[in-house]
């Protein structure tokens, strides 16, 4: 949750439901990404439901300069619903992708006007954003990948059972597109 430029609030988080209650948009997959926006007095003002097939689950988001808001989250969804590009990571031993980050632009009245997926071949879980002074983002999460995909750096941790993944840093431009990445860690991980 966010207060927001205007004295309102920006609400977000996952939610398995489907079309209901006070949610207006269907379910597109297993979980997607809930925003709600609210007056100062607790109005609702819109609510949009973004996902694909699969799991998408929201960790953070914040309004934006221009009265926008960016979300950033995790998701295993492949190319569909809300998602324009396909999922980075490969199949694990539970028959599931393994996670990527997904980032999700939206407007100031909650219209989806980009979005990124962003990930190596491995694990790859979000944590945190923020929009940068340019006008970008920097987003931070946690990466098990070697150099695939979106990663340029190989991983820093000592593959095996206890392999636990490093810090992975992205700066995205204000389109969206990645500018730079830096994994960063030692011999036995590090955020997990």
């Amino acid at each position: 949750m966010q207060l927001t430029q205007d004295g309102g609030y920006i609400l977000g988080g996952t939610s398995d439901s489907n079309k209901g209650g006070d949610k207006t948009q269907a379910s597109k997959g297993k979980s997607d990404y809930w925003v709600v926006r609210i007056t100062g007095h607790g109005t609702k003002v819109w609510d949009k439901t973004l996902g694909g097939v699969d799991q998408d689950k929201l960790i953070a988001l914040q309004q934006t300069s221009d009265g926008g808001f960016i979300l950033g989250g995790s998701s295993i969804s492949g190319k569909s619903g809300d998602k324009t590009q396909a999922n980075w990571g490969s199949l694990n031993a539970n028959g599931n992708y393994n996670y990527d980050y997904w980032v999700v632009k939206l407007n100031a009245s909650g219209t989806k006007v980009w979005d990124k997926t962003l990930g190596g071949t491995s694990y790859d879980y979000f944590s945190d954003l923020q929009q940068t002074s340019d006008g970008g983002y920097i987003l931070g999460g946690t990466s098990q990948s070697g150099i695939s995909g979106n990663k340029t750096e190989p991983t820093r941790d000592n593959p095996g059972a206890d392999h636990k993944g490093d810090y992975w840093i992205i700066k995205l431009q204000a389109d969206g597109s990645p500018a730079w990445d830096k994994t960063i860690g030692g011999a036995y991980g590090g955020l997990w």
